[in-house]
């Protein structure tokens, strides 16, 4: 039987939450209006209080994930306006998430912070073109992949504070060119002066 892209949109999103750990609270966002972001996970503490550590879910499923170089990667195609929208305009960590909806499997990866996949999407908006192809590397699976999954939002987190800084015309700039102790004894001197 052949899903609708409706079905496997569900079945996509229903798989996923099942392979999230049960301390990730998952709030869903389809019901908003879709601007590619299907849902929010914030991370629960012991003390199942809210952490704060928040990142975003944009969930694709297929009746067949395409697995490429034996097996290695799962290969994906996503509108360069989307990925455009997730690269240079969201400013929380997003995470593509591809369900098989046929084998149950959920792969993942960081966005933003993917320094290759900027320069190929450069590209592709050179060379007009609507998609580009996102490889995931099978081992970025979930459940199992969890605490990896936390480890990519977190140096996603770093990337964009780092990437916002460096955007910020001013002394900062300078500063951070500096060797850390160097950096610590300038925003010494700023923080006295003022």
């Amino acid at each position: 039987m052949t899903l609708t892209p409706k079905q496997i949109g569900r079945a996509a999103g229903r798989i996923f939450q099942s392979s999230i750990p049960i301390n990730w609270a998952y709030r869903c966002q389809e019901d908003q209006e879709d601007y590619g972001v299907d849902a929010e996970i914030e991370i629960i503490g012991d003390d199942e209080k809210a952490t704060g550590f928040i990142f975003k879910a944009q969930i694709k499923g297929q009746e067949n994930v395409s697995i490429i170089n034996g097996g290695d990667i799962a290969s994906f195609s996503l509108s360069t306006e989307r990925l455009n929208y997730y690269m240079n305009q969201l400013d929380v960590p997003i995470i593509l998430v591809v369900v098989d909806v046929t084998t149950k499997k959920v792969y993942w990866c960081s966005l933003q912070d993917d320094q290759n996949l900027s320069g190929r999407l450069a590209i592709a908006n050179g060379e007009g073109k609507k998609s580009i192809t996102i490889h995931i590397p099978c081992g970025n699976n979930l459940p199992d992949g969890s605490n990896a999954l936390i480890r990519a939002v977190m140096d996603n987190m770093t990337w964009m504070k780092i990437n916002s800084l460096n955007k910020i015309n001013t002394p900062i700039n300078q500063m951070l060119k500096n060797s850390p102790t160097k950096l610590i004894d300038d925003l010494r001197k700023v923080r006295t002066s003022s």
